[in-house]
Parts: structure tokens; C-alpha cells; sequence
């Protein structure tokens, strides 16, 4: 029905959907690996992970420094954005939000595989019209 960007994507959504399996998965076999003393493999486990920080950090300072030129906010802290939040962000987040979204992953997946909760089709009525032009208070 796509054509071939969604022949592409397939495979794409495909991992999407056993992601919180696999994700919260790697986290039981972190914390295992750490309780059983192999630190060998936890080590490989947290490089993972640190890596993915890394590159989260670098994408942050990178975000973070062109938001405050689009905003014209270059030479001063308005706005309440600082690079020092921003970046404690890419280093909590990993450990916090990520987990949480994982677990509402795999709290989908049980209520699909176990037929205990039913979704009604959505009602989608569009967005209210916003004016960007000006700044919002």
C-alpha cells in the first residue's frame, strides 16, 4: 500500500515491535551478570550502553547549540535552556525513562498475548490552529 519506502520500513517496525522484549531483556542479563560476579560480560553490557551515551551526548550539544541559534539566543542563557541540563538528560535518561518505556513495551505485549485488554477504535478530531508568529507567554 506504501510502495517502496514502506516495503523498507518493514523490516524496520518489525524489530520496533520485540524492541521492549530485547531492551528489557539486555537490562535482566546487566544486572544478573553483575549480581553473579561475570563482570566480563557486564562490562560488554554497560560498553553498550555507554556508547549509546556517548552518542546521545554528542546529539544533545549538537541539538541544544542549534536550538538557541534558531531561538537568536546565542550570546546569552534566555529561555532556560542550559547545555549543562541538556546534557545531564542524555546521561539520566538512559537509565530512566528508557527503562520505563521498555517496561510500558512489555506491559503492551502481555496484554496483547493474553487478550486482557481490548482498544477501542480512536476518534482523531485534528489539532487546534496555532499561531507560531508570535511568542507564546
Amino acid at each position: 500500500r506504501y510502495g517502496a519506502v514502506g516495503t523498507r520500513m518493514l523490516p524496520l517496525k518489525a524489530l520496533d515491535t520485540v524492541q521492549p522484549l530485547i531492551g528489557l531483556g539486555s537490562w535482566s542479563v546487566l544486572l544478573w551478570s553483575v549480581a553473579r560476579g561475570r563482570l566480563s560480560l557486564a562490562a560488554v553490557i554497560a560498553s553498550c550502553v555507554g556508547a549509546k551515551a556517548v552518542f546521545d551526548l554528542a546529539c544533545q550539544a549538537w541539538l541544544w547549540r542549534g536550538h538557541r541559534r534558531w531561538r537568536g539566543e546565542a550570546g546569552s542563557d534566555a529561555g532556560g535552556l542550559t547545555l549543562l541540563g541538556t546534557l545531564m538528560t542524555a546521561v539520566i535518561e538512559p537509565w530512566t525513562f528508557q527503562l520505563l518505556r521498555l517496561a510500558g513495551g512489555v506491559w503492551g505485549w502481555v496484554h496483547f498475548l493474553t487478550g486482557r485488554q481490548h482498544w477501542d477504535r480512536s476518534s482523531r478530531g485534528g489539532l487546534p490552529a496555532l499561531d507560531f508568529t508570535q511568542e507564546q507567554t
